[in-house]
């Protein structure tokens, strides 16, 4: 079950739909993401949301939401229009995985010292130079992203 409200400020809307079916019972976790991720970059959002509602965790979810998003759209990223976005259709042709499932790993990332004061999408060149050697290094071995290779759900 889903709980929606309308409300005149989209930002108190998004607000109250996270806390409520987040805690009732969860709304999917990609969609949770972009909530957070829309929450954490609003100009318009009160200081207090970041300090009190998100702590490190979700800030740190919400901030690989936006490089899973620099990774779908950089031309030289070998994920380049390969991720499916929440609420978009799988295509098994076209998608190797999904922007929920890249975030979680990218979050993992996120918890080392050394990326935490990386800008978003200084971090998602990085990575993209990391897939990308991965590749030159071992060509033949490396089909490494494609559509027979799909990056699964971590459990």
């Amino acid at each position: 079950m889903v709980i929606t409200m309308t409300n005149e400020n989209i930002f108190y809307e998004m607000l109250i739909f996270y806390i409520v079916n987040s805690r009732a019972k969860p709304v999917p976790t990609d969609l949770a993401y972009r909530i957070l991720q829309r929450m954490l970059y609003d100009t318009e959002a009160p200081a207090w949301i970041e300090l009190e509602l998100m702590g490190r965790a979700n800030r740190r979810k919400a901030v690989a939401s936006t490089i899973v998003d620099f990774l779908n759209v950089k031309d030289s990223s070998p994920f380049n229009n390969r991720i499916c976005e929440v609420g978009e259709p799988f295509k098994d042709d076209q998608h190797v995985t999904t922007d929920g499932t890249l975030a979680r790993y990218v979050s993992e990332i996120l918890k080392e010292r050394i990326f935490q004061d990386m800008y978003d999408e200084e971090l998602a060149n990085l990575l993209i130079n990391y897939w990308n050697a991965i590749k030159s290094i071992y060509p033949k071995q490396t089909n490494y992203i494609n559509t027979q290779n799909k990056i699964k759900k971590g459990k």
